[in-house]
């Protein structure tokens, strides 16, 4: 993906994101199309803050309609465990291994600036 990187809450987003190697057979044509598109979505919302609160209406309204939401504590879970482990690898220049284990004798939170 191409567009500009942020960390939430600390910096915008000025750029949307973009798919810069577009392999959909037989669309390949509609590319700078969405472009545009997401481009002038992008500009009419704080995407930030928007999709944010898009994740949070659809969590409520799993609760209130009794119905899983689309992505639930396991797959937050599974997300947290692969930012650590690319971290770790990062850290010490190794592929790592799931499970993850704990590290219990490091203070330095998985190789990220503490």
């Amino acid at each position: 993906d191409g567009g500009q990187m942020f960390i939430a809450g600390m910096s915008k987003i000025e750029e949307p994101p973009f798919n810069d190697i577009w392999t959909v057979p037989g669309e390949s044509d509609l590319r700078e199309g969405w472009e545009k598109e997401d481009g002038k979505r992008f500009a009419e919302v704080d995407p930030i803050n928007y999709y944010h609160r898009l994740q949070i209406e659809h969590f409520l309204d799993s609760i209130i309609e009794g119905r899983p939401p689309l992505a639930d504590g396991l797959a937050g879970r599974r997300v947290v465990e692969l930012f650590t482990a690319i971290y770790r690898s990062q850290r010490d220049n190794a592929p790592i291994k799931f499970p993850l284990q704990p590290e219990r004798n490091r203070n330095d939170f998985d190789g990220r600036t503490p």
